[in-house]
């Protein structure tokens, strides 16, 4: 058996392999693009709850065992858990808050990726069998995931749709972290996962306070918009509701919607082009 010292000293090997292939060159990066929105998707049982105490509150999270907030940067790619089952309530149809990043300010774990994922082990045929999710963690600040979209994706838009305009050979050999990270996001359909694979994951352990300084827009079904607690909520707040129709469907269905919802309000804004 290791000695503590040797353990140690391997696993600070590791990091400073990862901090070469990884962290220092994503950091090496200029002209990174404009910081882009939050986004926490939740359903409307949930929404409800959220706007009568005006907080994003953390709850407990299975894979990192503490109370943690989840958030995706940019892109609202956070799919309802309803097993393919069609629902006529709006109480499980999604809703999503379009947040400034600059009133989430204490930022715990970034990742490349969905780390309840990664953690179930859908990632394993990109990602050597070895490898910790910890080797794919940011620096913990927003100049690091600038720097990333930059490195894979060049703008937000194409960040947004997806879209890598690196290419494969121009990823230094070795980086194997990268390498990952690049076939995650050019995986073919029909994998197990959805494109939470290359939305960034950003966790907080800090409550955020929901109002007319931190959201920027919410995503909502049609059919609760004219709830007078939540149009009363909207209107004092100045918050702008962006509403989508549904069918009785399943709620996971919607997602795809909601997307393109927020896409076309960072169109709208200049978030992207």
């Amino acid at each position: 058996m290791l000695n503590t010292d040797t353990e140690l000293s391997a696993s600070e090997s590791s990091n400073n392999v990862n901090d070469k292939y990884f962290k220092m060159m994503i950091a090496s990066v200029d002209e990174a693009p404009p910081v882009m929105p939050l986004v926490h998707t939740c359903d409307c049982f949930t929404l409800r709850n959220i706007v009568n105490s005006k907080l994003l509150e953390p709850s407990p999270c299975p894979v990192f065992n503490e109370n943690l907030v989840y958030y995706f940067y940019g892109r609202p790619s956070y799919r309802l858990g309803d097993k393919g089952l069609a629902f006529n309530t709006s109480s499980v149809y999604p809703a999503c808050f379009i947040i400034d990043p600059t009133e989430v300010n204490v930022l715990t774990r970034i990742f490349p990726f969905d780390s309840g994922a990664y953690a179930a082990g859908l990632y394993e045929k990109h990602i050597h069998k070895k490898a910790k999710k910890e080797d794919y963690q940011f620096e913990t600040n927003y100049e690091f995931i600038q720097k990333f979209v930059k490195f894979f994706y060049n703008s937000n838009s194409n960040y947004f749709d997806g879209k890598t305009t690196i290419q494969r050979n121009e990823i230094q050999p070795c980086a194997y972290e990268l390498e990952s990270i690049y076939s995650l996001i050019n995986t073919p359909n029909g994998e197990q996962f959805d494109d939470r694979c290359y939305t960034i994951e950003i966790q907080s352990s800090a409550p955020t306070q929901i109002d007319g300084k931190s959201l920027r827009a919410i995503v909502i079904p049609d059919s609760i918009a004219a709830d007078e607690v939540l149009a009363s909520f909207l209107y004092d707040n100045e918050i702008e509701a962006i509403t989508y129709t549904t069918t009785r469907v399943a709620p996971s269905q919607l997602t795809p919607l909601v997307i393109a919802k927020v896409r076309d309000f960072y169109l709208n804004k200049g978030v992207i082009q």
